[in-house]
């Protein structure tokens, strides 16, 4: 297929309220705000959760997604006979349905897969010979700040010493995200507070850590701000892309490849923190695709001689409808090409965010996979978090949640029909209700003893996927009070080993 018909069209139809049956939990927490959105669109155990909400009603799985119009069209078959729960982890009827669910979802993947072309291009061959799986860390909260992982008060343990969130102080702390404090910081004349922040967050010295742990690729989240010739907003530009410019010049200079991941984007992709402006007001029209496709295009022209980055993310965690992401997509792409990036050396990243859609007929994976042109080289991007499941499945054990969940959310790397990676994993258990509870009474030992083998696990699970290009920890370095998401802090506690992942991991 050539590509005149790229991008494709869709059509968009609407699911039946039984996807909106995750009822919205009453507790508070400071990660609530940021990751909110993830409880409906990043875990696949919630995409079980519209047939396991009807299921606890007393409807049938079949009847009840028979009447689904975003599944009528698929031939439910008599479920399989169920596969043994993890040896030593009670099995319940709430992790029967999730089971039985998710293999009924695994069946329908592989049907579309295998009915679609192949997505495993030539360019993307020559590329995995270079880079058959990737051991990656992301760089989180360094180049586009998340409130969540810089807690105003407290201090944050870098290879640089000791320093304090950007967010404490007087007003300081206030502020939701980067936009608000930006605009605080040029109120008060403190332009200079974030510059000094970034120049000790992350240093070559991190860069240098990082290669004597193992890691051989790291993910930068950055914000479209620090690219942009043209952005009349209160993001504070600092150094600008001279930051990607040093992080590059590192790899470099110690042998790391590099993914760039445009995690900010003009007018926001989503209205989340990660976005860099929490936004209630947000709209899908808010996204200014002209300016992301600028901020692209001048990213490959400024790297496109750079062996060093193998890949560019053109979004992170969008909340976009199909037709306006895979418009933007096809320009992007365009770009990076029409730059001189070849795809056989840069591979194009795509977020598949909303993973509660995947099998919605008009959505973003099943247009990509009726209409990407045949030569290019993408890698389908999925976040896999077991930290935030919704109330419906409060009631699994935790032992399902870092076990056997582990393996079955994975095991879809492989049946999308894409090369895929996992842009951000972590060792965050499940901050709320019985699970959470669970961990909190074990004692410390077997709290450790229980995050390395769910590290154990998530690696594993991650590198034995024949289309899995790799992973990437979120994040390299978190506060004490969240440290089950630093990777610095996985690795000093011993929870995580660089053994652990296997040897043509690069």
């Amino acid at each position: 297929m050539g590509t005149s018909g790229w991008p494709p069209q869709v059509t968009t139809r609407s699911l039946v309220d039984g996807q909106l049956l995750l009822e919205e939990h009453p507790l508070q927490h400071p990660l609530v705000a940021h990751e909110r959105a993830r409880i409906t669109r990043c875990c696949l155990a919630v995409v079980a959760c519209a047939s396991l909400g009807a299921a606890v009603a007393g409807v049938a799985f079949a009847a009840f997604f028979g009447s689904d119009p975003a599944y009528r069209e698929f031939n439910f078959q008599p479920p399989r006979p169920l596969e043994q729960p993890d040896a030593g982890c009670a099995d319940n009827p709430i992790a029967r349905l999730v089971r039985l669910r998710l293999s009924h979802m695994r069946d329908e993947l592989a049907a579309i897969r295998d009915a679609s072309p192949s997505r495993l291009s030539a360019a993307h061959a020559a590329w995995r010979a270079r880079h058959s799986c990737l051991r990656g860390v992301n760089l989180g909260s360094w180049l586009v700040l998340e409130r969540w992982l810089l807690t105003p008060g407290e201090t944050i343990e870098t290879l640089s010493g000791t320093i304090a969130s950007p967010f404490t102080g007087e007003r300081l702390s206030a502020a939701r995200d980067e936009f608000t404090l930006s605009r605080l910081l040029r109120a008060r004349g403190e332009l200079g507070r974030l510059e000094a922040f970034r120049e000790r967050f992350v240093t070559r010295r991190d860069f240098e850590h990082l290669v004597r742990l193992g890691i051989k690729t790291v993910r930068i989240p950055f914000g479209y701000w620090l690219v942009s010739q043209n952005d009349t907003t209160p993001y504070i530009r600092g150094r600008g892309v001279e930051y990607l410019d040093r992080a590059l010049a590192w790899a470099e200079e110690l042998g790391l490849f590099v993914l760039l991941d445009l995690h900010a984007a003009p007018g926001g992709q989503s209205g989340e923190q990660q976005s860099g402006h929490v936004d209630a007001g947000w709209r899908p029209s808010d996204f200014d695709a002209d300016a992301s496709v600028e901020v692209v295009r001048l990213v490959a022209r400024r790297y496109v001689n750079r062996r060093v980055l193998i890949g560019i993310e053109l979004l992170n965690e969008p909340t976009l409808p199909a037709q306006l992401a895979l418009s933007y997509y096809a320009r992007a792409i365009a770009a990076v090409r029409q730059e001189g990036m070849r795809a056989e050396d840069v591979a194009i990243v795509i977020n598949l965010y909303d993973m509660s859609r995947l099998l919605s007929p008009d959505s973003v994976w099943r247009a990509l996979l009726a209409g990407l042109p045949p030569a290019e080289n993408v890698v389908a991007d999925l976040h896999l978090y077991y930290a935030f499941l919704p109330p419906l499945l409060d009631q699994l054990p935790l032992c399902f949640v870092v076990g056997e969940l582990v393996n079955r959310q994975t095991e879809w790397l492989g049946l999308l029909g894409f090369p895929t990676l996992v842009g951000e994993w972590s060792l965050r258990v499940p901050w709320h209700g019985p699970q959470a509870a669970e961990f909190r009474a074990l004692p410390p030992n077997q709290q450790a003893e229980l995050l390395a083998a769910f590290g154990r696990r998530q690696i594993a699970a991650i590198a034995s996927q024949n289309n899995s290009v790799g992973g990437f920890f979120w994040t390299w370095a978190a506060p004490s009070s969240e440290e089950q998401w630093g990777y610095r802090n996985a690795i000093d506690n011993g929870w995580l080993a660089r053994e652990a992942w296997p040897g043509s991991c690069v």
